[in-house]
């Protein structure tokens, strides 16, 4: 999950400086700082998986790895949304990002700290 959270760090870093840059188009912008967030989000779900972990409760392991698994997607998707107008700016950074939280997903699956449904 460390890996995870450090990409997302330097995701969120990458998309800020996006944002900034005047070259940036302005429909990008808004799109970039949901992003910011969603990165946010991640560490905070990598947060509470860790959390529940710890407690034994797979249940919401499970799920707070899937929520960290689905913040990624949430950025893709807010370029998608724009039917074309702007450049997916963030493409490599959430493919990197949706395969290793897709990693630790299946590594808590093999470990048994998640329900594999």
């Amino acid at each position: 999950m460390g890996a995870v959270r450090a990409k997302a760090a330097a995701a969120k870093k990458a998309a800020g400086a996006l944002a900034a840059d005047a070259r940036t188009p302005a429909l990008a912008k808004p799109v970039l700082r949901d992003c910011m967030d969603s990165y946010d989000d991640i560490a905070y779900s990598l947060d509470e998986a860790d959390k529940a972990m710890a407690a034994g409760d797979k249940d919401t392991t499970g799920t707070m790895l899937d929520t960290a698994r689905t913040d990624v997607d949430t950025c893709d998707q807010g370029f998608e949304e724009r039917d074309g107008d702007i450049p997916p700016l963030m493409s490599k950074q959430d493919a990197e990002l949706a395969k290793l939280a897709s990693n630790c997903i299946a590594i808590a699956v093999a470990a048994g700290l998640r329900s594999s449904s």
